[in-house]
């Protein structure tokens, strides 16, 4: 199927500003960035230990955790307000609230970062805890600059963003495995640099209106967008906690019972089975979010919507396909004998992230439709089965018996939410 006849263009090449048009450009410097993270992936497994990347891979989920909420949700609505002066506000308030969330998450390093070590069995973590604010408020920053490159349509920039970011991140990981020493603080570093460069890219250009934002700053105005939005910081945040605790606690409660080197076999299977699908999906979702709110009282809303996943279907069956049965083998190949296990949890996992590719794209359907609250209910039924499925492969001292009942129940959460998301884009919707 040509994008073209997914998007109602007749011509090979889309319209310049379709929607087509811009899924292309994010999905061209999108597929450079994840190309250079395959290509870079057998490099570094080549430099680093399991054990490295396992705690790596605790750090990132530590982190992250709370850098996905920095912003109190609040850059999902800097998309909302018709105008853009409303947007600026937002975002600014977002902005406010991902530095007092960073200075936060210092003082509770300060305070505990042995204690969460040790908690999780790896006291050489702890080291590493000092650098969680940075990647804390460099996340939440990218995010709220992100939502508003996104609203302005500037989707060429998003682009040089994501390409940036993947170079500079490579280049530190493999730079320091491979001059200096190889050591969990090299891939910890590349992912810093990553974001400090994506980030930076965004901030230069997007916000050249900086002063007039400034000249313009009136308290009663942000306190007005954080009361007219609170939805976000009251329910989606805990929903995204939830979303992220589903994808990234697995790593915490692996490396709780199996160790950091089995957390690495988890961590870069699933990094590596995400590549090929995923840089695809977060193309379609940031053009999506923004189309959608346009079209959101067209009644074509539902047939757009429909077409875009049995596109995302049709892109995905083929490599799951190859990965399910040939995972193993691929991952002798290219990333040597060592880490033949990975490819082994990637059988298990191909399902889940099959319908998880198809479903990532339109859940800003939850958020358009104000289902916020269905979506945290959703998301914590998803944290519930990760922590169940994990726990009980722990009990049982079996990774595998874990994997499969996290693909199996997570594969029906997937499939149940493409079912609800079809039927409230069918619903009418009255412009208030």
């Amino acid at each position: 199927m040509r994008l073209s006849s997914l998007f109602g263009n007749r011509s090979f090449l889309p319209a310049r500003g379709s929607f087509a048009a811009h899924v292309l450009s994010l999905m061209t410097s999108s597929l450079a960035a994840q190309g250079l993270g395959i290509v870079t992936a057998p490099i570094l497994t080549r430099l680093y230990s399991p054990s490295d990347f396992g705690i790596m891979a605790a750090f990132l989920s530590l982190s992250n955790m709370i850098a996905v909420v920095a912003s109190w949700r609040y850059e999902i609505a800097i998309m909302l307000p018709d105008k853009d002066d409303e947007a600026r506000d937002v975002a600014l308030l977002a902005i406010i609230i991902v530095i007092c969330m960073s200075i936060l998450s210092l003082v509770a390093v300060a305070l505990f970062r042995q204690h969460i070590a040790n908690l999780l069995k790896t006291p050489e973590l702890a080291q590493w805890l000092w650098l969680a604010p940075v990647n804390i408020f460099l996340i939440g920053l990218h995010n709220v600059n992100n939502y508003w490159t996104t609203r302005q349509k500037q989707f060429s920039l998003l682009a040089i963003s994501r390409l940036a970011g993947a170079l500079a991140g490579a280049g530190v990981q493999i730079g320091c495995g491979a001059f200096i020493r190889a050591s969990p603080a090299g891939l910890i570093f590349g992912q810093i640099a990553l974001w400090a460069t994506a980030t930076g890219v965004l901030i230069q250009q997007s916000f050249r209106q900086g002063k007039a934002i400034v000249k313009n700053l009136s308290l009663n105005n942000l306190l007005l967008r954080g009361k007219e939005y609170f939805r976000f910081p009251l329910l989606d945040s805990w929903a995204i906690l939830a979303n992220f605790g589903a994808h990234k606690l697995p790593i915490l409660i692996i490396t709780y019972f199996f160790g950091s080197i089995v957390a690495g076999y988890y961590f870069l299977g699933y990094r590596v089975l995400y590549w090929p699908l995923g840089f695809i999906s977060e193309s379609v979702a940031q053009v999506f979010f923004q189309r959608y709110e346009e079209n959101k009282y067209s009644d074509q809303r539902a047939f757009f919507l429909r077409k875009i996943i049995k596109y995302l279907g049709m892109l995905a069956i083929i490599p799951s396909v190859l990965l399910l049965f040939f995972a193993p083998f691929i991952f002798k190949i290219a990333f040597g004998e060592e880490w033949v296990i990975a490819g082994e949890y990637i059988q298990y996992l191909t399902p889940v992230l099959f319908f998880r590719f198809i479903v990532s794209p339109l859940t800003s359907v939850l958020w358009s439709e104000q289902k916020n609250l269905l979506n945290l209910q959703w998301q914590t039924l998803l944290l519930g089965s990760a922590i169940i499925s994990f726990c009980i492969g722990g009990y049982f001292n079996n990774i595998k018996m874990g994997l499969l009942i996290l693909s199996i129940s997570q594969s029906f959460l997937y499939a149940l939410l493409i079912v609800i998301i079809i039927k409230l884009s069918s619903k009418n919707r009255q412009r208030i």
